[in-house]
């Protein structure tokens, strides 16, 4: 892995995804080490500017109990209805809420999403991969690199005060703090309503696991303004992308302290 390429971006905030479908907690490994392991392995590269990590995915599939340890540590918990569409949507929002230097790091299976991390990486945000991305990969092997990246560097479960902040883009930004209210939420007849409006009539909002996610070609200025439309000028396509903007204030303000 290579080392910040200036002083500049080794001081620079860094926004780190989590791709909890893809990348599971291993069986057997403590979730609470997860966030640790991240924050060493930023560290041992140089990267010492504030870091926020954030883990998104449909969480109704991932276990309660998961759920419950990777908060405690502060991690940020983004429940969505399609696994891939809902990555792709705050790796844009990085670039209409995240000012330059900045760095971003992907933690998904290659090679997904690497057309996203290529337009951030002509955008000028410096990209971070945290494994290889070489073709072709195995799904035996993609599997286990999530997995050793997690064992080369793991040390004791982080005891943390913090409670991680949650949001359900589902229920239109949704918020709220710790995993109990995020459990409750997901649980609820409310939440039940506005998921049968977003799902595909087939219900499938997974691709497999070796597959590449298709990105369409915007340029930064288009996509600013896509992003700034009323909602009521917004097609099906274009919601996808729109994060409200509580989410990122949220999400600034951990970057700032």
């Amino acid at each position: 892995m290579k080392p910040p390429p200036s002083s500049q971006a080794a001081e620079a905030p860094t926004v780190v995804y989590w791709d909890i479908d893809r990348c599971p907690v291993p069986s057997g490994f403590d979730a609470r080490q997860v966030g640790p392991c991240i924050v060493r392995f930023l560290r041992n590269l140089g990267y010492s500017g504030p870091l926020i990590i954030t883990a998104v995915g449909i969480l109704t599939d991932v276990p309660e109990d998961v759920l419950r340890k990777v908060s405690s540590t502060g991690i940020f918990l983004h429940h969505g209805a399609y696994s891939y569409r809902d990555m792709n949507m705050v790796l844009y929002g990085v670039t209409n809420h995240v000012e330059l230097p900045a760095n971003v790091m992907v933690i998904s299976t290659p090679p997904s999403y690497t057309d996203t991390l290529s337009l951030l990486d002509e955008w000028g945000f410096n990209v971070i991969y945290p494994f290889s991305y070489d073709f072709p990969q195995e799904p035996s092997s993609i599997n286990s690199l999530w997995s050793n990246f997690l064992r080369a560097d793991s040390g004791p479960p982080l005891e943390c005060s913090n409670t991680g902040e949650w949001v359900c883009i589902v229920c239109n930004g949704l918020d709220g703090l710790g995993a109990e209210s995020l459990i409750r939420h997901l649980s609820s007849r409310e939440h039940a309503c506005e998921l049968w409006e977003w799902l595909p009539p087939c219900g499938c909002s997974k691709l497999p696991l070796d597959s590449t996610i298709e990105t369409p070609r915007y340029s930064r200025s288009s996509l600013r303004a896509t992003m700034d439309m009323d909602d009521s000028d917004m097609d099906d396509s274009d919601m996808i992308h729109k994060q409200p903007k509580r989410i990122w204030s949220m999400v600034l303000k951990k970057l700032r302290t």
